[in-house]
């Protein structure tokens, strides 16, 4: 609707001033930026839950693909100003299917990066063992309260400080790991 009203403004205000004209432009795009990405997540979540996606199961090198997604998230750490460190087993290697595993840890990462303030850090540790392998991602925001964690896979399930700082989500990142780990 939003979109509707900006594009009707720039189609009937045939003098409206140039600035004017490329910030509702720019608003257009970022708004339809943002229903796209919704509806390829939904798209995603679609595809699990009809058991569709066929996952591939191959050797990966842990540290290759934390490597990957931190390469996927660099960007948004990099302008929060946040520190990404990597611990633990270099020599770990899981069995997975790559794309989506790198879909799992790009949702917790940047989930970690929106969450934490500023000029702060992410450790993500990497535990290897003979039963399992674990990737931990830790970050040093406010936290989740012990109630809203019973929630915080569900989707569109937002705690109540995202929303009051205003942080862009759908609620639908942690339900696509889930998803994913499961």
């Amino acid at each position: 609707t939003s979109c509707l009203v900006l594009l009707d403004n720039l189609s009937e205000s045939e003098n409206m001033k140039e600035e004017t004209r490329r910030q509702f432009l720019s608003e257009i795009t970022r708004q339809l930026t943002s229903v796209g990405w919704l509806v390829q997540v939904l798209l995603k979540l679609s595809r699990l839950d009809a058991g569709v996606v066929e996952l591939k199961e191959e050797e990966l090198s842990v540290s290759s693909l934390i490597r990957g997604t931190i390469e996927k998230v660099g960007l948004l750490a990099e302008w929060k100003q946040i520190n990404i460190q990597v611990m633990g087993e270099d020599e770990a290697f899981i069995k997975g299917d790559r794309r989506w595993l790198e879909e799992a840890l790009v949702n917790l990462i940047k989930n970690a990066i929106e969450h934490s303030p500023e000029a702060s850090e992410i450790r993500i540790q990497v535990e290897d063992n003979q039963v399992y392998t674990c990737i931990h991602v830790r970050d040093f925001g406010s936290g989740i309260s012990y109630e809203d964690q019973k929630h915080i896979f569900e989707r569109f399930y937002r705690v109540d400080s995202s929303r009051s700082k205003k942080i862009s989500g759908s609620g639908l990142g942690l339900s696509i790991v889930k998803h994913i780990a499961e």
